[in-house]
């Protein structure tokens, strides 16, 4: 045990450096580092430099990185390259990474990066029931009924450390910012939770990192499209003989990070860093469904066509007619099952042209007898 040595804890990416100490049992601890690759040196008066690297620290991780200090010439340096162990002996925390790779490389409905949690394993993502959030983004059915380890709904959501999940609703877990997957760097989904730095939730955590930027400009420009030319028609469609609803999705966005750096100003490298990401959405999206309006009968009060279930007639009585009998009370049917036009309130009957008009035969009851696909236009950006 070599007590007050000094360990420098060097980003390989941006070469910030941190530096702690040991203390007399030999023991340094360098907390709050951003995920990256690292490169670890020990050096004591008496002992030659040890370096250790890379050492790869992912977001959530408490790695226990171990240096041994051989007698000599601090001009001496042993460096040992290999990659540092991932089994986590200082926790008792359980989960998965999702890398920057399949971040970027795997498919993505609706460009969700939370989804990929389903990638790992215990976690069950149930049915996504296509909710779409306010800016275009699916991500309300895919988070309500996700599971982990079996515990369903409830589990905590941190973006950079922060808590990114709004109260909860009907017991579940909604996502409260959803980044573009180009701004992300990684995320951990840790399904057995013990550590007392983790609250609020009795499920797992999904802990994401957002790119901070590096020493080298990186970045990217794309553009999603999606067409009804390039598309089947939907079932409700063809069920209906109708053709496909115009559908347009174009998705553009930018990313870039790196340095800060202004001409003859500022040289941000190896200190200050950047990264900038928008996403926009743009669309004019189907949404198809099956109704019930009044038929062409009902709209001039005639109900002599409408039918029960079994095929019999459905009879229209006159409230105007009950009265006692007998000690029942009773009421006359309208003469041919129809309302008489001075009965109709003359502001239901402005009313009734609002109503579209049936399109297709329905039911024999002449339920389900009108279908659209709408298009919900939605212009929103993500940034």
């Amino acid at each position: 045990m070599v007590p007050n040595a000094t360990v420098e804890i060097r980003n390989l990416d941006t070469d910030v450096v941190s530096t702690s100490r040991t203390n007399e049992s030999g023991v340094y601890v360098a907390p709050l580092l951003i995920p990256g690759r690292y490169s670890v040196s020990a050096t004591a008066p008496g002992f030659k430099k040890a370096v250790r690297e890379p050492v790869r620290l992912y977001v959530g991780a408490r790695l226990q990185v171990d240096l041994t200090l051989e007698v000599g010439a601090t001009t001496e340096t042993i460096t040992v390259i290999a990659e540092a162990e991932w089994l986590e002996t200082a926790t008792a925390s359980r989960g998965q990474l999702v890398d920057s790779v399949k971040v970027r490389d795997l498919p993505l409905l609706g460009r969700n990066p939370f989804l990929l949690a389903a990638t790992t394993p215990g976690v069950y993502s149930g049915l996504y029931t296509g909710k779409v959030a306010s800016y275009g983004r699916p991500f309300d059915g895919a988070a309500a009924q996700m599971s982990m380890q079996g515990i369903g709904g409830r589990y905590e959501i941190l973006l950079d450390g922060v808590h990114n999940a709004p109260p909860e609703r009907g017991g579940h877990t909604y996502v409260g910012f959803v980044p573009s997957p180009e701004a992300v760097q990684e995320f951990s989904v840790q399904t057995n939770i013990y550590d007392a730095q983790y609250g609020r939730t009795s499920g797992g955590v999904i802990n994401l990192a957002l790119k901070s930027g590096t020493n080298e400009l990186h970045g990217s420009l794309f553009l999603y499209f999606r067409h009804d030319k390039l598309t089947a028609n939907l079932f409700e469609s063809n069920w209906a003989d109708r053709p496909r609803a115009v559908y347009r999705w174009n998705q553009p966005g930018v990313q870039l990070d790196g340095p800060v750096w202004i001409p003859r100003l500022y040289d941000g490298r190896n200190r200050t860093f950047f990264m900038f990401s928008f996403e926009a959405i743009r669309n004019s999206n189907p949404t198809p469904f099956v109704g019930t309006v009044p038929t062409d009968h009902q709209r001039q009060g005639d109900f002599s066509q409408t039918l029960q279930a079994n095929g019999q007639p459905i009879t229209i009585y006159d409230p105007l007619t009950t009265r006692q009998v007998g000690g029942s009370w009773v009421r006359d049917p309208f003469p041919g099952n129809g309302i008489p036009g001075a009965r109709v309130d003359p502001v239901a009957a402005k009313l009734v042209p609002f109503w579209p008009r049936a399109n297709q035969p329905g039911t024999v009851t002449g339920a389900f007898n009108y279908v659209n696909s709408p298009n919900a236009d939605i212009d929103s950006s993500n940034q």
